[in-house]
């Protein structure tokens, strides 16, 4: 099948966890013997991007970038009116984004082209904010939402963050509800949100099938450092988890291993203060090359939703990993074998955690090998999931 795939997320450089997410699910899908395009969609957000590589890696006639720009005065007036007032009021509905918030209202025509020249079969759409694209395609085509995440309420998760605002897109239920509607088939990144998903939808149209984050399978092989690691963008999220690493637990370590270090790798570098011990790499073109330094990945996440993908990066690194709850959403028990999960608000467990598998060399690699080994297997376990969504559809 011909497929698109319409993002205003950048695959290059691949930077953060939405952007590996995009460009492997791309890569999966082109396996599968479809042809792709990839379609930018883009926006007002300043999003680092390296058009070369994505016309390396798509072909020049197949990465295709919109003219049209999002304005953020898209948003009804009425709608930023009614959202101003209940702002004013300290209500909890003012923090809603709307549906198509970031939707440009030139989009449309610069789509119809793209179809009538190329032809589509399928689209597959990058989040529910963007579902309006589907509504530029003729019926006969099939249309794929890639959901990531929920967008539900998401600013309640965010009220007790460093940033309460860094939620960036927030909507009730029924109006992400409207979003899926517009597709045929629904991909949901981990089994809790599918099943969510499908209960908000109720029976019938769209379809929810989970296919969680595919991740490029390395062999690592040094574990002889025992650094810690922390991979991420800059986000809220990242940034807060970081920041209560260094505040809660990193002082436990110390005191017990005053040699102790702690890496950063990622935009993350550029939002967190420096600390004793703190090394900050910077952005980073391989993973690998950041775990060879420093193979313990940590992920000591208290907010966010959908699937933690660097934690299965790690894990396909063959790197040993540490993390919360939150930090695991996402992840089956029968795919934890290399990650050691503690409880959000055990500090010392996660402490003494860090202590151990950085004394331990032995424990690093079987820890590591074992989180290799269940990478794989989840990679397998997705691709067949994507496949039947692909095979039932094209018959």
């Amino acid at each position: 099948m011909k497929i698109a795939i319409l993002s205003s997320f950048p695959v290059f450089p691949t930077n953060e966890g939405a952007r590996s997410r995009i460009l492997n699910l791309a890569r999966a899908v082109k396996s599968l013997g479809h042809e792709i395009w990839f379609v930018y969609l883009p926006t007002w957000s300043r999003a680092e991007i390296d058009y070369a590589s994505h016309e390396q890696a798509f072909g020049r006639d197949h990465f295709l970038s919109l003219k049209g720009k999002v304005d953020r005065g898209y948003v009804p007036a009425a709608f930023r009116l009614k959202r101003k007032v209940q702002r004013m009021l300290g209500a909890d509905a003012g923090n809603y984004n709307h549906l198509d918030e970031f939707y440009c209202p030139e989009w449309p025509g610069e789509l119809r082209t793209l179809q009538d020249r190329h032809r589509f079969d399928a689209v597959i759409v990058e989040y529910v904010l963007h579902s309006k694209c589907f509504t530029a395609f003729p019926d006969k085509v099939m249309k794929i939402l890639d959901a990531h995440d929920t967008f539900v309420d998401r600013h309640k998760a965010f009220k007790n963050a460093v940033n309460p605002l860094g939620y960036w897109y927030s909507i009730p239920n029924a109006q992400q509800v409207i979003g899926f509607r517009r597709a045929d088939v629904v991909l949901a990144i981990q089994e809790e949100e599918a099943r969510s998903f499908a209960q908000s939808l109720g029976q019938g149209q769209p379809e929810v099938v989970t296919v969680g984050h595919l991740v490029d399978m390395h062999a690592m092989e040094g574990y002889a450092s025992p650094e810690v690691v922390f991979l991420g963008s800059g986000n809220d999220a990242n940034v807060d988890a970081v920041n209560h690493f260094l505040t809660r637990i990193y002082p436990l370590v110390r005191e017990q291993s005053p040699s102790f270090r702690l890496a950063l790798a990622g935009g993350i570098c550029d939002h967190v203060e420096d600390h004793l011990g703190l090394r900050k790499l910077g952005p980073f073109n391989s993973i690998l090359d950041v775990l060879r330094q420093a193979p313990i990945a940590i992920n000591p996440m208290l907010v966010g939703t959908g699937l933690a993908i660097k934690l299965l990066e790690a894990m396909a690194a063959g790197a040993p990993a540490i993390s919360t709850q939150t930090g695991a959403r996402g992840l089956p028990e029968a795919y934890r074998q290399g990650v050691w999960v503690l409880e959000d608000d055990d500090d010392a467990g996660f402490a003494n955690a860090v202590l151990e598998l950085s004394a331990s060399q032995f424990d690093r690699r079987r820890l590591g090998r074992a989180g290799h080994l269940a990478a794989a297997r989840w990679n397998q376990d997705q691709i067949i999931q994507l496949e039947r969504v692909l095979a039932e559809r094209s018959v």
